[in-house]
């Protein structure tokens, strides 16, 4: 059974095709039957630095799922989330408090220790 999760436009997913990241986030909206359409973005070809995807996620990776709202999400696990919020099953994320916790502490460490968001900075 595939989902369209709401009137509007289907969920875009912005995706390299060698991305883990985008991978997984390809695998979940599969084993949830969520309908969406994809938009390559070439990592080689410098697609990714562009301006028109740079507005679109300013931090310059993918995946980047865009909402029928327009919201865009950006960081697997994010995304990740929300699917299992609006799609419980199956569900992909842990959901106790402390899991919830650890996962936000282990992000802000991964984000602070990257050397391109020190870069981005200056």
């Amino acid at each position: 059974m595939w989902l369209e999760l709401g009137k509007g436009e289907m969920l875009t997913l912005y995706s390299y095709s060698r991305s883990t990241t985008s991978y997984r986030v390809r695998i979940a909206l599969g084993l949830k039957g969520i309908v969406y359409t994809i938009r390559p973005v070439n990592l080689v070809a410098g697609e990714h630095r562009k301006p028109d995807y740079a507005r679109l996620n300013p931090v310059k990776r993918v995946p980047t799922l865009v909402l029928e709202d327009g919201t865009v999400l950006t960081k697997s696990i994010a995304i990740l989330d929300y699917l299992d919020q609006v799609v419980p099953s199956p569900r992909f994320c842990q959901t106790t408090t402390l899991f919830c916790a650890r996962k936000c502490l282990a992000l802000a460490a991964f984000d602070a220790a990257r050397p391109e968001k020190q870069m981005d900075a200056t």
